[in-house]
């Protein structure tokens, strides 16, 4: 799950300060692209391309970049849904 490995990188991060972590997009597009995430106080702050990449050079789609705040909406599907009555 997408969403789990970036928020799984900000947990690896000391709530006390901010870092950027290299990762790589979980998408299953061919580019491949390389991220740099931001983290602050154990939170994804900002998904940026990274320029180690020279495929992508730093770029990065919109889904991806908007990372984190698909990660934190209070929106987001947390729990498995299950249908009641019918269909």
């Amino acid at each position: 799950r997408p969403a789990a490995l970036l928020a799984r990188c900000a947990r690896l991060v000391s709530s006390d300060m901010t870092t950027p972590l290299d990762s790589v997009c979980p998408l299953a597009c061919p580019d491949t692209c390389s991220l740099s995430v931001t983290v602050a106080d154990g939170r994804i702050t900002a998904v940026d391309g990274s320029r180690r990449n020279p495929l992508t050079d730093g770029f990065i789609c919109a889904k991806v970049r908007r990372y984190p705040q698909r990660v934190y909406s209070p929106l987001r599907v947390a729990t498995p849904l299950r249908r009641i009555g019918a269909k």
